[in-house]
């Protein structure tokens, strides 16, 4: 529980009131795990958490990269995933180099 506080006072603070947006490699991201998560221990969730971008739209749209794991989207992209799968912290890292892959090719997001 206090994660989930902490994090919401962290986006608080460091977003000043400004608009943002979650990004995610798959739609799974949010609607199973942190939506539920906030679910079921009855807290609220971030705000703008409810939409957010799913780059691998984008990664189909752009560069017909169809479902597949982070790892091999990276791979796709020509870049290389850094750290351990499916933790937390590696996989936000892979993800911005993702969304700035995407930024410098000038795709739309």
């Amino acid at each position: 529980d206090r994660v989930l506080l902490r994090f919401q006072d962290w986006l608080d603070k460091y977003t000043n009131g400004e608009n943002y947006a979650f990004a995610a490699d798959a739609p799974s991201d949010f609607r199973f795990f942190l939506l539920a998560e906030c679910y079921r221990k009855r807290l609220q969730p971030p705000r703008n958490a409810r939409s957010w971008i799913d780059l691998s739209l984008h990664l189909k749209a752009y560069y017909n990269i169809g479902k597949c794991n982070l790892v091999t989207k990276l791979g796709r992209l020509g870049l290389e995933f850094s750290g351990n799968p499916h933790s937390g912290i590696d996989d936000v890292s892979n993800i911005v180099q993702i969304s700035l892959s995407l930024f410098h090719d000038e795709k739309k997001i």
